[in-house]
């Protein structure tokens, strides 16, 4: 991999990129709609509009993989927020890889894809989608768009259903669904470099005990996590969530216009 595009490039992810996914054989070429600051050694700043597929073309132009993370990331977003955002910028992504050869796509997808399955059902990429919002929906049809594309025109996708990206982990629920920024690169970097991808679905989250996610298909890329949240067990606080958010996959993500029933839904 020579140039490597990575959208959201100024978001927390693409930040930890910019540092650990650098090296003297690459170069990063990173767009976002907020300030990127400096350009640093072997880096390229273009601005973009993703939603405007003609500039989406030209971004691609010459780039050997793309790590998609860019879009709004909220559990209140409009539908104008998220077809203008996360809808058709996915789209613009996956068509102009497909129009410029570039190999292989990484798409930042996300658990809220599974949002409303029961926390106690382990999820696996072969579990039926659930979306618990819009954003969740977003990332269904950025799934199956990379699907498509994989399926239809040979493109090499995998997809990334990250977590719960910090420092450390700030919940009990997060002793879970944590990832650490050195296992995010390092998740990301297998992803760059595994051979004989077609299309792939991969949790994102450290090497944590929690029996929430079946993570057997981390070998396909050679993934092998090396933070732990337990060392996190006696500083989080406990006893925080309510309880509704306590039943599912999703849990903050599930409350804002919650007008169902639980008890059906599970």
């Amino acid at each position: 991999m020579k140039r490597i595009l990575i959208t959201g490039g100024a978001g927390r992810i693409g930040t930890a990129l910019r540092t650990g996914l650098a090296n003297s054989q690459r170069i990063l070429r990173l767009t976002d709609i907020a300030n990127l600051g400096d350009v640093g050694p072997n880096e390229e700043v273009i601005e973009t509009d993703l939603g405007d597929l003609n500039q989406v073309l030209s971004l691609c132009k010459g780039v050997d993989a793309i790590i998609h993370l860019a879009g709004l990331v909220s559990a209140k977003l409009s539908w104008e927020e998220t077809l203008n955002n996360n809808i058709i910028t996915n789209y613009n992504v996956f068509e102009a890889a497909r129009a410029n050869n570039v190999p292989r796509v990484i798409f930042a997808s996300s658990i809220h894809a599974h949002g409303f399955c029961p926390r106690a059902q382990m999820i696996s990429d072969q579990t039926p989608y659930r979306p618990d919002s819009l954003y969740g929906l977003a990332k269904v049809f950025g799934e199956a768009t990379g699907h498509l594309y994989a399926d239809k025109y040979g493109l090499e996708v995998i997809c990334l259903r990250i977590a719960s990206f910090r420092p450390e982990p700030q919940s009990e629920r997060e002793l879970a669904t944590w990832l650490s920024p050195r296992d995010a690169v390092q998740l990301i970097e297998r992803s760059l470099v595994a051979p004989d991808i077609h299309f792939l679905a991969l949790y994102g989250t450290s090497n944590n005990d929690c029996g929430l996610y079946d993570t057997s298909n981390w070998e396909q890329i050679g993934y092998r996590p090396e933070d732990d949240s337990s060392v996190f067990t006696d500083t989080v606080v406990r006893g925080t969530e309510p309880k509704l958010e306590q039943i599912f996959h999703g849990a903050h993500f599930i409350t804002p216009g919650f007008t169902g029933n639980a008890d059906q839904i599970i």
